[in-house]
């Protein structure tokens, strides 16, 4: 289903990006292939989060939604004043400005999607591998974040990592063989493999 398209599609920007750095022609253009990969990637994540989300059919109490709002919000406000509002100052280009800011707004709509989820799951079988798939997006989406920063800042170096870089490299890393292994939980409680 969707998930399967965006296991395709993720993994195909990565390779597409590492292809780019490997072949010696130096960083890849932006916008590449890679980022169009990765930001038709956030799609059928959408979906599937939303998919899992409509199929519980479960009311979140008050107290959770509050809490999700509480989560959102900070992570919002940290987007917006570290990655979006000085995106928006800077780039006077449409197109790219919708490309920068889709990786942020995507990352937090993936990191929401998947606390709601844990959420309404929280005590069943299932809140194990859904919390470890929640934890992934939100790496995710600080490690985005970190390297949206470090690399408008002219920071993030590819050819001399320092340790920033080596962070970020890591928590990408990290966040998918989190994912992997939430989902790989998941596909063992429900006995798919």
């Amino acid at each position: 289903g969707a998930l399967t398209i965006a296991f395709a599609l993720w993994p195909f920007a990565e390779l597409t990006y590492a292809s780019y750095e490997l072949s010696g022609f130096g960083s890849p253009p932006f916008p590449s292939l890679a980022d169009f990969a990765w930001i038709v990637g956030y799609l059928p994540f959408f979906v599937a989060l939303f998919l899992r989300f409509r199929s519980l059919r479960a009311d979140l109490p008050a107290g959770q939604w509050k809490a999700a709002v509480v989560v959102f919000g900070i992570l919002t406000t940290f987007s917006w004043v570290y990655l979006i509002a000085p995106t928006i100052a800077t780039t006077s280009d449409w197109f790219e400005l919708f490309l920068y800011l889709a990786y942020p707004i995507g990352d937090l709509l993936l990191a929401l999607g998947a606390v709601l989820v844990v959420m309404v799951l929280t005590g069943g079988e299932m809140s194990t591998p859904w919390l470890i798939i929640a934890i992934a997006f939100l790496i995710l989406a600080f490690a985005d974040s970190l390297f949206y920063y470090a690399d408008t800042a002219g920071i993030y170096i590819k050819d001399a990592p320092d340790l920033l870089t080596a962070v970020i490299d890591v928590l990408y890393a990290g966040s998918y063989v989190i994912l992997g292994a939430g989902i790989y939980i998941q596909g063992r409680i429900q006995k798919a493999f």
